[in-house]
């Protein structure tokens, strides 16, 4: 158990720095249009805070898809990342579950997650430790994604709407 901890607080460490890396100057464009739901209103809450997180990122690897929720100016490092146990473009619509051991005989890819993070206003990344986010890709292509999950310390309720870059 102890080195599945270490492990994912490495991930996680990880995940963070890539986000924090991958942001190019045009990424501080926002193209949000100030209605229908897109871009600025998309965010979490814990506890009293929100957090704005309008950018929907993903990147496949070792069969893996890694999504990201961020800030698109920058304004802080708060972020919400989840890993799924197969490449962004075959998740289908519907609610996986946090389930941490993916070899567990239990586990399904349709309908699990086995890790993720919250990062607050501090940057440092809270594994999450149980909870639920519900993907529906919509006609356009663009995304209306829910989570509510928990971490140390409370629980995050959190949505996204719009387009997901690959990075």
């Amino acid at each position: 158990m102890k080195t599945t901890t270490n492990l994912m607080k490495t991930l996680s460490t990880i995940l963070l720095f890539a986000v924090l890396l991958s942001c190019s100057k045009d990424d501080n464009n926002n193209t949000d249009d100030g209605g229908g739901g897109q871009g600025n209103l998309s965010g979490f809450t814990f506890g009293n805070q929100t957090y704005t997180t309008d950018r929907g990122e993903y990147f496949d690897a070792d069969g893996n898809a890694y999504v990201f929720f961020v800030d698109s100016n920058l304004n802080t490092v708060a972020n919400a990342q989840f890993v799924f146990s197969k490449d962004f473009e075959m998740l289908g619509n519907g609610t996986y579950e946090f389930m941490e051991d993916r070899f567990d005989p239990n586990y399904n890819e349709d309908s699990n997650f086995w890790a993720g993070s919250i990062a607050l206003e501090d940057g440092v990344p809270l594994n999450i430790i149980d909870g639920e986010i519900t993907l529906n890709k919509q006609a356009d292509g663009s995304y209306i994604i829910s989570y509510t999950v928990s971490i140390q310390g409370g629980n995050v309720i959190g949505d996204y709407s719009g387009e997901m870059y690959a990075r």
